[in-house]
């Protein structure tokens, strides 16, 4: 006799507590950032080669330079607008730098995985130089105890709900913001030339409270 086929149950997918990206691209701020950039690391580094062990040259404070204030006040205004769009009442507050400085990664230098903490919102990256083969920005499932009691994936070089990271390629002109609680690193760059970006971070302070005068 026949076995009937198990009847399958309809079932309603709902996601919640998701990670979300933001991804633009915003070629205009090139020309500019490259300079300060390249300006700051003169000034910290001088002619300065990379150390071969840990190939990487980072600038100073590239807020210290005037020349950043277009490209700063973009990122201030997108990072408010995407923790409003997520639901925070942000009219109560104002974005600010915690740090906004840039990374020259020679070849076969990486980042290692890290988060931000102390006070950070929101990360982001500005890519600069992007070279054939250039390291992909990868984020990494924050979820701890997931990661310790996960099964194997079917396929890996998907993304799918059973992914524990996710990578991004890099190119000149894109503009990258996360969670500064999620996890991320680079791999080793392959390239002869050098691999930039900007890496800053962003946390939020009070609006002033209105002078009596500006009540009245």
């Amino acid at each position: 006799m026949a076995q009937e086929e198990p009847e399958v149950a309809s079932l309603d997918e709902l996601h919640y507590f998701v990670t979300p990206i933001y991804i633009t691209k915003q070629p205009q701020f090139l020309e500019t950032v490259k300079a300060i950039a390249a300006d700051s690391i003169k000034q910290v580094h001088g002619k300065k080669k990379p150390d071969k062990i840990y190939p990487v040259l980072m600038s100073g404070n590239m807020l210290e330079d005037p020349r950043i204030e277009e490209f700063a006040s973009f990122i201030g205004q997108t990072a408010w607008n995407i923790l409003s769009g997520q639901g925070y009442a942000m009219d109560q507050f104002k974005t600010t730098f915690t740090e906004l400085w840039c990374q020259e990664h020679y070849q076969t230098s990486s980042m290692d995985y890290h988060t931000h903490p102390g006070g950070s919102f929101l990360v982001g990256f500005y890519f600069l130089d992007t070279p054939e083969g250039c390291p992909p920005a990868v984020i990494h499932d924050p979820r701890a105890g997931r990661i310790m009691l996960d099964l194997p994936q079917a396929d890996p070089t998907q993304a799918t709900l059973s992914s524990t990271m996710i990578n991004f390629k890099p190119e000149p002109g894109m503009l990258m913001f996360a969670p500064a609680w999620l996890a991320h690193s680079f791999g080793r760059n392959p390239s002869k030339a050098p691999f930039r970006f900007v890496h800053f971070n962003l946390t939020v302070q009070p609006n002033a409270p209105a002078s009596a005068a500006e009540v009245i």
